[in-house]
């Protein structure tokens, strides 16, 4: 498999919150911070996420995400403005939630 599929492989493993593809998809050289272009499903005109903002999105959906999140930061995956917003965005402001903005914020002080 290309880094480019895995890459986009990656993209629908984090929002699925799908752990163990997730950590099988950066150990087999997908791009931690690929962003999806059209025509990929998960851009827009306005809007080429990386795999973190996908599992960001999906936050109010799969409580397995804080682990998801926790590797792609360790992979390396860049925090920046979208995904802080994309992350506000879904956050439910529970103790999820609380977990994930503090990696978020600890990672991005650190870059």
């Amino acid at each position: 498999m290309s880094n480019k599929r895995e890459s986009a492989s990656l993209f629908s493993a984090a929002h699925e919150g799908r752990l163990d593809m997730v950590r099988s998809l950066l150990a087999a050289g997908a791009n931690v911070n690929a962003r999806a272009t059209p025509p990929h499903p998960w851009s827009s005109a306005a809007s080429e996420p990386t795999a973190l903002n996908c599992a960001l999105l999906a936050l109010q959906y799969n409580a397995n995400l804080v682990e998801v999140v926790r590797v792609l930061l360790a992979a390396g995956a860049t925090v920046d403005e979208t995904h802080l917003a994309d992350f506000e965005a879904e956050s439910l402001g529970d103790d999820v939630s609380d977990r994930i903005h503090d990696l978020l914020r600890a990672h991005r002080s650190k870059q």
